[in-house]
């Protein structure tokens, strides 16, 4: 619940600061790769190596040199899960396809339609669709995975005319699984190019 309360504070402090800023605003699409990385509490139940997934979606952003910027995104993310079962070596796949809303604050430098950006901010998804491999399913009901969590981005992102380029690091700050199994976070890094369509 603290958890919830502090990002729709975030949200709330962002919505402000964007209007105290210029009027300006944009919006556009964007696409990219994220590479996730899936581990449990101390690495001694569960350890994954990255797996590219993909993001798909629009931004808006709101403000000038210091700004605003909601998205909404559709992503799919993916583990090769490693565990220890019996005695035994497992690999298990792990993926998730989730609704995401990432709220940025950011600043940006630079002249006319060139400008290097640094955001951060807090972001909520709503998972869609989850699975695990058979061999996980045998320890781990897909169910156990929560429909929602939390997370942290920064990163840095490149203007050059109506193209748009972002190097973001995101980081779990809740777990991915209910409180009766090991707690689960994840973290990834994403890179991604975007056009502004107004």
């Amino acid at each position: 619940m603290k958890k919830q309360l502090l990002f729709i504070a975030c949200l709330v402090g962002f919505t402000y600061s964007a209007h105290a800023q210029s009027s300006m605003f944009q919006m556009g699409i964007k696409g990219a790769f994220n590479y996730s990385n899936l581990k449990s509490e101390d690495d001694r139940w569960l350890s994954s190596d990255n797996k590219t997934g993909y993001q798909i979606g629009i931004w808006t952003r709101i403000g000038n040199v210091v700004h605003v910027q909601p998205e909404l995104y559709l992503t799919g993310r993916s583990s090769e899960a490693q565990f220890e079962f019996n005695d035994q070596d497992i690999r298990a796949d792990v993926s998730f396809t989730s609704l995401e809303l990432p709220v940025l604050l950011g600043s940006r430098v630079g002249i006319g339609n060139v400008g290097l950006r640094f955001q951060a901010g807090p972001m909520v998804s709503f998972v869609v669709d989850k699975s695990v491999g058979d061999a996980l399913g045998q320890i781990i009901d897909v169910d156990s995975y929560k429909d929602n969590s939390f997370s942290l981005i920064g990163g840095v992102g490149l203007d050059l005319g109506k193209f748009r380029a972002d190097l973001r690091y995101e980081h779990a700050m809740s777990s991915l699984v209910k409180d009766q199994i090991p707690e689960q976070t994840y973290s990834a890094w994403s890179v991604g190019v975007g056009l502004r369509l107004f």
